[in-house]
């Protein structure tokens, strides 16, 4: 084999691996809310919205546009590692702090806090063809109150 030919594989496998390398996070685009599809009751999370996600495989950046239970604008934004590590929330009444903690490729466990109190638990999966982002979700109301929500979005 020549040289020229070893030059013309070796550069053939460089496109193929960066081709593999470069397949996008599941969780990343623009999500819209599917209101018929949830359970919202108890998730803080009203009638409306979206969320986009931008992700490099390693951490989140989230910007979250819905209404809240009574209909009133919910905007926040976060950015986080999928290390477990609690990360800053700006713009929430409802949390101050969230950390993510990735699963598998299609699933990420959440966890998010006020004033260091745990508020809620997420279990975040995507669906296998990427069209549905599905958030399990247990939380606690101030009053004590315990509460499962189903909360789905559809990719836009």
């Amino acid at each position: 084999m020549s040289i020229q030919s070893l030059r013309k594989a070796a550069f053939a496998i460089c496109i193929l691996a960066v081709g593999l390398f470069a397949v996008e996070n599941p969780f990343a685009g623009t999500w819209k809310l599917n209101v018929a599809k949830s359970k919202l009751a108890g998730s803080g999370i009203g009638p409306s919205g979206g969320v986009r996600v931008e992700s490099d495989g390693k951490s989140f950046k989230a910007s979250v546009d819905t209404t809240d239970e009574k209909g009133q604008p919910n905007k926040f934004d976060y950015e986080a590692t999928l290390d477990g590590k609690p990360s800053k929330v700006t713009g929430s009444a409802a949390i101050d702090e969230l950390s993510l903690k990735r699963v598998n490729d299609h699933t990420i466990d959440a966890t998010g806090k006020k004033n260091g109190k745990v508020v809620y638990t997420d279990k975040r999966t995507v669906s296998q063809d990427g069209k549905t982002y599905t958030i399990s979700r247990t939380s606690t109301s101030p009053d004590g109150k315990k509460n499962h929500s189903t909360i789905v979005f559809d990719k836009q």
